[in-house]
């Protein structure tokens, strides 16, 4: 089962919105919040059809353990970490030879 994390604001979330949009699990936006921001954020979340909920600030404070998170948190798929050996069977795939850079 693949972990969980969540991610805080907007650019955070805007970033994974436009990267990997398929590591989103759901977005949470406080109610009441109707600005510009807010609006493009949940046309964004409607057009790539990931789902999202309202509550309020406390809850969200709650949430983010206090962390800024502008009124919007995002839970997210982690990625895996990749060892030695699924780094190098990744690169054998390419083809042409990666430049790496360590």
């Amino acid at each position: 089962m693949s972990k969980s994390i969540n991610i805080f604001g907007f650019h955070s979330i805007e970033s994974i919105l436009k990267t990997n949009p398929e590591l989103v699990i759901k977005v949470i936006i406080q109610k009441g919040r109707k600005d510009k921001r807010i609006v493009d954020l949940i046309n964004n979340l409607d057009t790539q059809k990931i789902s999202f909920s309202y509550t309020d600030r406390t809850n969200l404070d709650k949430i983010s353990k206090g962390e800024i998170h502008q009124g919007v948190i995002s839970e997210i798929i982690l990625s895996p970490i990749l060892n030695e050996e699924s780094f190098l069977n990744s690169i054998a795939a390419f083809d042409q030879k990666p430049m790496i850079l360590i």
